[in-house]
């Protein structure tokens, strides 16, 4: 008999869950940006790419103010303030490279599933994805607006985040949160609020 085929263990290559991760440097919203979370998570990602922003370069020289908020930010990132969706992050998102000389442009990249938005992170490309305060159930305030054939519906406790890594089991994620910091959220959880709130998401790449 083989002693050493007999005392070893079998390997299980489904135990190894690990987690696919890179860095995404931290940035919190306030005190400056109170209602500043979508200025915050490019800020995240263009710092992330070699610039260097404050946090507030974005919402005072780059982020479109107006009442249609597919397209512009109503309000004032610094004080009362909307939100604004995965158009108008884009565009902001470009006149920044475009000033900038970069060749990376932002793409809108909304309506795809939380699984396959993974294959962007596999590539070490951050998303910006549409989520809600704390982790809040989604509660739409009545509110539209249209842009491009496409309804967009507010609500309340509106969020942008950044995903930075996930677990390869599919049960957390690494999430860039300008109010939390750097956080675990739950697959299911998470995907459930990225679902109801539209599925808005923005790469860069």
């Amino acid at each position: 008999q083989d002693s050493t085929a007999a005392d070893s263990e079998p390997i299980d290559y489904f135990s190894e869950v690990t987690y696919v991760q890179f860095n995404v440097p931290p940035i919190l919203q306030n005190p400056e940006l109170p209602t500043g979370c979508e200025s915050a998570a490019l800020t995240m990602v263009l710092n992330s790419l070699g610039y260097s922003l404050s946090k507030t370069t974005i919402a005072d020289h780059y982020l479109p103010k107006g009442s249609n908020y597919a397209i512009e930010f109503p309000g004032n990132p610094h004080g009362f303030g909307w939100g604004c969706f995965a158009p108008c992050i884009t565009n902001t998102a470009n006149a920044f490279l475009t000033e900038h000389g970069s060749s990376k442009r932002a793409y809108n990249i909304s309506g795809t599933s939380q699984t396959d938005l993974m294959s962007y992170i596999d590539k070490g490309i951050p998303v910006i994805v549409w989520s809600s305060m704390y982790m809040r159930p989604v509660s739409f305030t009545g509110s539209s607006v249209t842009y491009q054939g496409k309804t967009y519906n507010w609500y309340r406790s509106e969020h942008c985040v950044v995903i930075s890594g996930y677990k390869t089991d599919h049960s957390e994620l690494i999430i860039n949160d300008s109010l939390d910091g750097i956080v675990k959220r739950n697959w299911n959880a998470f995907e459930n609020i990225y679902n109801m709130a539209g599925q808005n998401a923005v790469v860069i790449m």
